[in-house]
């Protein structure tokens, strides 16, 4: 129990600063407030993929109450990532034991990935209890033979939400695929189907997933399936995507991608492999000795103990990763892109956490010896994820993009602050270039009436509508200490009437410069 404690407590500390305010999270934020207020608004993400209704929904909700913030943006993160551990606890005891529920919610709570995630304002932060649902609704079908159909009808839908979270989580159709192969026979199947035809809500349901799943293939097929078979056949001109296959797969779920994405840190789990190095580690190969050992255990159990759902479960992994690797390749599981592997997490996660659950010896001093040292373990990962993600930052502010750079006032929230407290009474104006600062101090300033933040162009278009405010020093320039936008309007603008104020991050390095012309 004090794990699962601390791995929600760590889903909960330090929000507002850290890491840094990304500027995918608040262009969410904007949108949200935007829909509040009835104005123009996009209902597709900067990528083309559709919003995320269970991800804008709460936060319009949470808007309609609340004053924009960093907290209050990622509270909806917090929420998924908890809701994934109880319904992984409600289902996984449902369709397997008391046991393999408690392995299982301890292993999905301490990984790394799960707990940044369920820290970042992102539509992927919900893919985890999505995903979940999808395979135990799946497995169940298997499991439970007697309500097959309405389980499997269960599944479907909680798919077709998977998908509306992110697209990704088509992937999550294999249990479906393999519940199907495992349970029915054709003539079964279509007995089954014509059965529950005569009730209408049924048709209706049926008619209503099948044409969003058709909807869904079409849109895909015409704008993704060029650019995913260009990718595809580049990867299979390279030779580096199967080794980038074999590395990062693993370190998805030590934390070895999450810790070089966000905090530009490596895993105690790596060694020996050198902090500046990437290659294999001792982590690679014990977890594909893991994956092996656990494929094993559950061929076995499914072979001599006849349960369906243990070999159901194998295969679904199995085709996800070939789905996966067919499509998204190596480069969706390398830091930065992880969230689009995240749908790999759940049936990896269980189909170990089942083995390990089926090969505890029955002898209780033998059995409690193995619980104890995973637990060990658990508090390792635990104390690996302290170091290496809250503490490496708090020491260096992080060495990794700029965006997640941070200090103990968020750099943007702080840039903000500092802009409201020495302006003089009037409209504002905030000028941006990066997108990593754009949206945040856009998201940050819109419970402000008399400030606008625009982009240099956008402010270029609008010249004449800010010329009061030019002439009472109200224009402030906002960008990465350092970077080339900063040096190019320093260079325009007259330096013996600019004030200058550096943003410090927890390293004592400059990582925002405020600029302001004097009237």
């Amino acid at each position: 129990m004090g794990l699962l404690l601390v791995a929600m407590w760590f889903r909960c500390r330090s929000l507002a600063n850290i890491p840094g305010l990304n500027g995918d999270e608040a262009w969410y934020g904007v949108q949200a407030v935007e829909m509040l207020r009835g104005t123009t608004t996009s209902w597709l993400t900067p990528t083309g993929n559709p919003l995320n209704p269970f991800f804008i929904g709460p936060l319009i909700l949470l808007h309609w109450w609340f004053e924009p913030s960093i907290v209050l943006l990622r509270s909806v993160a917090v929420a998924g990532g908890l809701l994934a551990l109880v319904l992984n606890w409600i289902l996984c005891r449902w369709v397997y034991d008391t046991r393999t529920a408690w392995i299982s919610t301890a292993v999905l709570a301490v990984l790394p990935i799960n707990i940044a995630y369920s820290r970042f304002a992102w539509d992927a932060s919900q893919t985890l209890a999505a995903t979940l649902a999808v395979m135990y609704f799946a497995l169940a079908a298997v499991r439970f033979p007697q309500w097959k159909v309405r389980l499997l009808a269960a599944a479907i839908v909680c798919q077709v939400i998977a998908v509306l979270v992110h697209p990704t989580n088509i992937f999550a159709a294999t249990a479906i695929a393999a519940a199907l192969a495992a349970q029915w026979k054709p003539g079964d199947l279509v007995s089954s189907i014509r059965g529950s035809m005569k009730h209408p809500l049924v048709i209706i349901a049926a008619l209503s997933i099948c044409l969003f799943i058709g909807i869904w293939i079409v849109w895909l097929l015409c704008s993704q399936m060029p650019h995913l078979l260009e990718v595809r056949l580049r990867g299979l001109l390279n030779s580096n995507d199967i080794l980038n296959a074999l590395i990062f797969y693993p370190r998805l779920f030590v934390g070895g991608t999450i810790y070089r994405y966000i905090a530009g840190a490596h895993s105690y789990f790596e060694w020996p492999l050198a902090f500046d190095r990437e290659g294999f580690g001792v982590d690679v190969p014990v977890f594909w000795l893991l994956i092996l050992a656990a494929g094993i255990i559950l061929w076995r159990s499914w072979k001599l103990a006849s349960r369906k759902e243990d070999g159901v479960l194998i295969a679904a992994l199995v085709l996800e990763l070939a789905g996966f690797w067919l499509f998204a390749l190596s480069r969706a599981m390398l830091p930065g892109n992880e969230r689009f592997a995240i749908c790999l997490i759940a049936p990896t996660a269980i189909v170990l956490c089942r083995a390990f659950a089926l090969a505890l010896p029955r002898n209780p001093p033998a059995s409690r010896a193995a619980l104890l040292a995973a637990l060990l373990v658990g508090w390792f990962v635990l104390t690996d994820f302290h170091v290496h993600y809250f503490r490496f930052i708090e020491q260096t502010g992080g060495q990794a993009h700029l965006t997640f750079r941070t200090a103990t006032e968020e750099p943007k929230d702080a840039a903000l602050k500092y802009i409201l407290e020495h302006r003089k009474p009037g409209e504002t104006l905030i000028v941006a270039g990066e997108w990593w600062n754009l949206w945040p101090l856009r998201y940050l300033s819109m419970a402000e009436g008399d400030l606008c933040v625009l982009k240099p162009e956008e402010a270029n278009n609008e010249a004449g509508k800010f010329a009061a405010a030019k002439n009472e020093g109200g224009i402030w320039y906002v960008e990465f200490s350092g970077s080339e936008a900063l040096r190019k309007i320093e260079a325009e603008l007259p330096k013996k009437d600019l004030d200058r104020h550096e943003i410090n991050d927890y390293g004592g390095r400059p990582i925002l410069t405020v600029l302001h012309i004097r009237d």
